[in-house]
């Protein structure tokens, strides 16, 4: 059984002989993430009280922020590419073992 509290958080009851308990789960609203190699997606779900499940919400065009920037979703979802993500970290791994070569340059002089 579940529940969603006036703030948002849904809640699961676990029962046994003696006592009753209710633990968060989640909100009501939330943001599910998926990954591919090149492509990160957001995407607004709902909790279905009916089903215990998150559904895909593709009418909530709440901003999703990514990084700090904000996203305007469509269809509920904002896709964001990979591939500058993963430039920037070569460019940073670049840059530490470009370091560590000085480092080991002064160290051997």
């Amino acid at each position: 059984m579940y529940r969603i509290l006036d703030n948002g958080q849904v809640m699961t009851q676990h029962k046994t002989a003696t006592y009753e308990q209710w633990l968060p789960i989640g909100n009501v609203e939330q943001i599910q993430t998926t990954e591919t190699e090149t492509m990160r997606i957001h995407q607004w779900t709902k909790f279905n009280l009916e089903t215990g499940k998150w559904d895909i919400d593709k009418t909530n065009s709440s901003p999703i922020k990514v990084n700090d920037i904000e996203h305007v979703p469509s269809q509920g979802k904002v896709e964001v590419s990979r591939l500058e993500e993963i430039r920037d970290r070569i460019n940073k791994l670049q840059m530490e073992l470009d370091e560590l070569r000085i480092q080991e340059t002064e160290a051997i002089k």
